[in-house]
């Protein structure tokens, strides 16, 4: 076993020039409307020609692929500048529609503009026509689409039916929500009791309770809300069940495409093989029969893969055998014949996994088909109920959620139509107040969100698109990189001379990272990206091309680093994460000895905030690189994310209110007991049970106190004076009150990290308040609702622990660290295996809902064509 670590050298935010940009091209002077020709920000930034291309390109839809680093929100500033300031044709800032994918970069991209209108002000102070932009730039819609949605739907209140003062619900208070549909829904379909959903709670509950189906059926409506028209998705995938041949489905179809992938892939690899045995006359002549041999089955079966019956393929492939491989004595060890049976093992593992998923002849995919349609139908008309449940409890408190605000806009713009969609008029009325509408971070777009642009464009002739697909993230949110690659299929490179709409234009020029570091992302990136994994075939026109311009570092350590550290010593096999937490503080000792960061063009000794680590999961792993890595000396902070249910003082306060809620449940008394606020020590508590052995711990606690046992007195007076409160006040008052009164706000700031402690206290104070606010209400209520949160493996957000300006290393998941720039970043974990879906179901946007069924007679699980369709292109997207 070993790790994988890649330490590379990367620029900082504050070491870039301010257009993002350090070309030696310059750009051309732009008039403006002050009576003159000033020179501005254009003449004075010095462009590259995509990027010039970028900023002045009109007359058509245009999409920009900007790779990392490569300027992109400096163009966009200076293309909305360039629209605003025209002298031939100027647009009002607030005919713009610009829509980014945080609130951060949002507020960036509002200031950046103001200031360049603020620059433009100071060099012409009566300009009236600056003053009127610059009025007008308040006005603009410069922000998220969840933002420009809520605007949407406010204005529009009324024709969409909804309240005037409805407001976005918090996480909490949906919960809630979502708990009492999902209970109501279920409800009526235990009364109904008819067969279909008596199967379909026998398939997915075992018998235990219906906690699994309630998560399906929530996590199934979370699902189809990416899509535009929810109804419609279940509809067309639930009439695929009805299916009589699986060559008459897409799951067949995806199933062909991946075995004629796959023994594409075994036909060259088998190829290289016999290429390299001929190195070696012996083994040619051992191992080379063998080998053509497998050529041989795996061409002809390629061949007529895509010629036969659903049955004759099954056939085929259940008939394919490798024939026994004559031994070479004296190459046990030999690297060649070590890699050849390397490869022939991975050939022999395909195989296998190509037999499972043509395991099943037509007539049994038939049969499977028949038994799943009855449960899918019931399944999905359970997920339209809880949705219009939902939706009357929303209404009936005046709360939305995001996806609401998103469907609510789309309503007001878009018609579903049997073939698709129309505008509607107050899409076409809204469409006219807008010149130009900018997206950026396009690739984590979904679909309903590109209907929505579409909608209010005209005709899509102002689009103006930014992205790259190469850092979309965001599959897991229902994200589709697809859209973005479609787009470019469509689109012609743009011709300044001769310019053909729609359009596309690379910005490749990374202005951020040193040479290594580009030509190693290329490297990898060459090697692993392909039309069937990561969308694209990598070529040329992606790769990046490095346009920083740093001094020759005096160091002689190379830009990026590949570590393979050893976990087998003569001591035995260490922890993983000790051995890469180790290498890690080696590293950061020695760059803070030796190595140096570039600043605003000066040259400063490296920190460790400089550095950050990078995880694929930093919820799992995180805590724990930061813990060993503060125990090696190194300061460093992991982003708690979620967390908050498993900070000591949160869990300490939650078993308090369990134990007010109910005394006779032994776990959370003695967590109380134990605590700083009444000081037991575990030997006093078995003490206090050696003398009375059975029922509950409470009961112990009150024989001591009747025995003379100060203590417990104390604490059961406590006790029963904070159930009174409870039943009184309401959660959030009473919670504050028992802070108080127990002192634990003040025992907790004596803590380590008390400040963060006491902040994360009133959090909890916080979810309390827009629990009761959510009109539920109760102790007990407040405690089902983190019961029913925990048991789906959910959490809330803990309080953030570390400034920006804290000197620590950093230590976050790959999606967090979007749009962040550190000098050094190092990417540990790289030798964890992937994490492939190994659940009974699977969601697909277009192979839509897969699961195993149930063996009547067994009760085992048993996987069916669609589940194993569905899995295969859910682990190619995440590729």
């Amino acid at each position: 076993m070993c790790m994988v670590s890649i330490c590379a050298c990367l620029r900082t935010r504050a070491g870039r020039s301010g257009s993002g940009s350090q070309s030696t091209e310059t750009g051309r002077s732009v008039k403006n409307h002050h009576g003159g020709r000033g020179e501005n920000q254009m003449s004075m930034t010095q462009w590259t020609q995509p990027q010039m291309d970028a900023i002045q390109a009109r007359g058509g839809p245009l999409l920009v692929s900007a790779a990392a680093g490569s300027g992109k929100t400096a163009v966009l500033v200076e293309r909305i500048i360039g629209l605003i300031l025209d002298e031939d044709s100027p647009v009002d800032a607030d005919r713009l529609l610009v829509v980014t994918f945080t609130k951060a970069a949002a507020a960036e991209m509002r200031n950046r503009i103001d200031g360049r209108l603020s620059q433009e002000l100071q060099k012409y102070p009566d300009s009236n026509f600056l003053k009127r932009q610059k009025i007008l730039l308040s006005r603009a819609h410069i922000g998220t689409v969840d933002s420009f949605c809520n605007e949407l739907v406010r204005e529009h209140f009324s024709e969409l039916g909804i309240p005037a003062d409805f407001r976005v619900a918090d996480t909490g208070e949906m919960e809630v929500l979502r708990a009492q549909s999902i209970s109501r829904v279920m409800d009526t379909f235990y009364e109904a009791d008819d067969m279909d959903f008596r199967e379909l709670l026998d398939s997915f509950s075992a018998g235990r309770d219906d906690r699994p189906l309630v998560q399906l059926v929530q996590q199934l409506y979370d699902f189809v809300r990416s899509h535009p028209f929810p109804r419609r998705w279940l509809q067309e995938k639930s009439a695929e069940y009805h299916a009589s041949d699986p060559d008459h489905t897409q799951w067949g179809a995806t199933a062909r495409q991946y075995a004629q992938d796959t023994l594409d892939y075994c036909i060259l690899e088998t190829q290289q093989t016999l290429s390299m045995l001929q190195e070696d006359d012996i083994l040619a002549e051992k191992c080379g029969p063998v080998f053509a041999d497998d050529l041989s089955k795996f061409q002809m079966t390629a061949e007529k893969l895509s010629q036969t019956d659903w049955d004759s393929v099954c056939s085929l492939l259940q008939s394919f055998t490798f024939g026994r491989m004559t031994s070479a004595r004296g190459y046990k060890d030999n690297p060649i014949k070590v890699a050849a049976d390397a490869n022939r093992k991975e050939m022999k593992g395909i195989i296998q996994q190509l037999q499972k998923l043509f395991g099943y002849s037509a007539a049994e995919c038939k049969e499977d088909f028949a038994c799943l349609a009855p449960l899918v139908e019931k399944l999905f008309l359970i997920v339209e109920k809880f949705s219009t449940e939902l939706d009357a409890a929303k209404l009936e408190h005046k709360a939305v959620d995001f996806g609401d605000l998103e469907h609510f806009a789309l309503k007001l713009l878009v018609e579903e139509t049997p073939n698709g969609w129309k505008r509607t008029a107050a899409a076409t009325e809204i469409a006219q107040r807008y010149d130009e509408i900018l997206v950026d971070e396009y690739q984590d777009t979904n679909e309903l969100q590109d209907l929505l642009f579409r909608s209010l464009s005209k005709e899509e002739t102002n689009l103006f698109l930014v992205g790259d697909v190469k850092q979309s993230i965001y599959g897991f949110r229902q994200a589709d990189a697809g859209l973005f690659l479609a787009r470019r299929a469509v689109s012609a490179d743009y011709d300044r001379q001769h310019p053909q709409f729609p359009a596309c234009i690379t910005l490749d020029c990374n202005f951020r990272s040193r040479q290594g570091v580009t030509e190693a992302v290329n490297f990898v990136f060459y090697q692993l990206m392909s039309e069937s994994a990561g969308g694209l075939d990598y070529s040329s026109r992606d790769a990046l091309v490095c346009g920083a311009d740093y001094p020759k570092s005096r160091q002689p350590n190379p830009d990026t680093e590949l570590d393979v550290l050893e976990r087998q010593t003569p001591d035995g096999d260490t922890d993983m994460t000790e051995l890469e937490c180790r290498r890690i503080a080696e590293y950061v000792l020695d760059f803070l000895k030796n190595g140096h960061v570039y600043e605003k063009g000066q040259e400063r000794p490296g920190r460790f905030s400089d550095i950050c680590v990078l995880l694929r999961s930093a919820n799992q792993y995180a805590p724990l690189y930061a813990r060993m890595l503060n125990s090696l000396g190194i300061p460093a902070w992991a982003d708690p994310g979620g967390g908050f249910f498993g900070t000591l003082e949160v869990r300490t306060i939650i078993s308090f209110l369990r134990t007010v809620d109910n005394p006779l449940q032994d776990i959370p008394l003695l967590a109380v007991l134990v605590s700083p606020i009444y000081g037991f020590t575990p030997d006093e508590l078995a003490q206090l049970r050696i003398s009375s052995r059975k029922g509950p711990f409470y009961l112990t606690v009150q024989k001591a106190a009747e025995s003379g046992n100060e203590r417990c007195r104390t604490f059961l007076a406590d006790l029963q004076s904070y159930r009174t409160q409870a039943t009184v006040l309401p959660t959030d008052r009473f919670i504050d009150s028992l802070l108080q009164r127990s002192g634990y706000q003040d025992l907790v700031l004596a803590m380590d990290n008390g400040e963060t402690r006491l902040a994360n206290l009133h959090l909890l104070l916080e979810y309390a308040r827009k629990y009761e606010a959510a009109g539920a209400g109760g102790l007990s209520g407040f405690i089902r609702f983190i019961d029913r949160l925990q048991q789906a493996g959910g959490d809330l957000g803990a309080a953030a622990s570390c400034s920006e300006t804290a000197d620590v290393v950093r230590i976050m998941s790959i999606h967090r660290s979007k749009g962040l720039e550190f000098p050094v970043v190092i990417l540990a974990g790289c030798g964890r295996h992937f994490h492939h879906d190994t659940k009974d179901v699977c969601l697909h946007p277009k192979l839509g809902f897969g699961v195993k069924l149930r063996d009547r007679e067994t009760g085992c699980r048993y996987t069916t064509l669609p589940r194993e369709s569905a899995a295969l292109a859910q682990n190619r997207d995440e590729m």
